[in-house]
């Protein structure tokens, strides 16, 4: 009986397949995918797509509250780290590759920092969604993006030069510029991600000095003279 359910669905999806524009056949290509994994793993002893649905406001306002608590504890570490330094005194931080997500920006608000902050990120559509998602907070600081990736000519040097996690972001870029492939293609499932993974450190192998020289070099081109940045350049070691 099941079975035949499962079927009169699946013939429903192929007849709407031709109704949906390019988007729509990749998002679905992408929960295709998705639930062929799920398949292939066993996943389907367990499923929340029984509950998935919008008039279930608790389960929507659980998800959302996890997601932002994520982002609270990553900003509150952020702020155990800033507090070290004199921020008063900084008229300019740069923020390298800072993403979607305003987590560093967080730490700024509650630490009550009143400069600019310059973000350097590549994605306009990221950047943009940061910038508008940090309003929320009512920071006191500027905040502006460069709309440039970290490789580009020096845009001027910071007291202080911050990333979250900067490393494995540019080894992808650097992975999609050589490949010719856009950055949904390598997040598509988890096998590919690893698999991708596993290609950057095989050629990171032999390419390494290279890549920490270049990184090293870069970083001080945003630093001014006793500046600070940090993830430090050690760390590259």
């Amino acid at each position: 009986m099941t079975l035949n359910k499962i079927d009169k669905q699946l013939k429903n999806l192929n007849n709407q397949l031709k109704n949906l524009n390019s988007t729509e056949q990749l998002n679905l290509y992408y929960d295709l995918l998705a639930m062929n994994e799920r398949i292939e793993k066993g996943s389907y002893k367990e499923t929340d797509f029984i509950n998935r649905n919008t008039y279930n406001v608790a389960q929507r306002t659980k998800e959302f509250f996890i997601y932002l608590n994520s982002y609270y504890q990553i900003a509150k570490t952020w702020e155990s780290i800033l507090c070290t330094f004199p921020l008063s005194t900084y008229q300019k931080i740069t923020h390298l590759c800072p993403g979607w997500a305003p987590k560093v920006e967080m730490a700024f608000c509650f630490l009550n920092y009143s400069g600019t902050i310059n973000i350097i990120e590549a994605n306009n559509d990221a950047a943009k969604h940061l910038i508008e998602s940090i309003k929320l907070f009512s920071p006191k600081f500027a905040i502006k993006n460069s709309s440039t990736d970290f490789y580009s000519p020096n845009l001027g040097k910071s007291d202080l030069v911050i990333a979250n996690h900067i490393i494995d972001d540019l080894l992808i870029d650097e992975y999609l510029k050589q490949n010719q492939k856009q950055s949904i293609e390598i997040y598509e499932s988890e096998d590919r991600f690893k698999q991708v993974s596993l290609e950057i450190y095989n050629n990171l192998k032999n390419n390494y000095e290279n890549f920490v020289y270049t990184f090293s070099t870069q970083m001080d081109k945003y630093t001014k003279n006793k500046g600070w940045s940090y993830p430090e350049k050690m760390e590259c070691f």
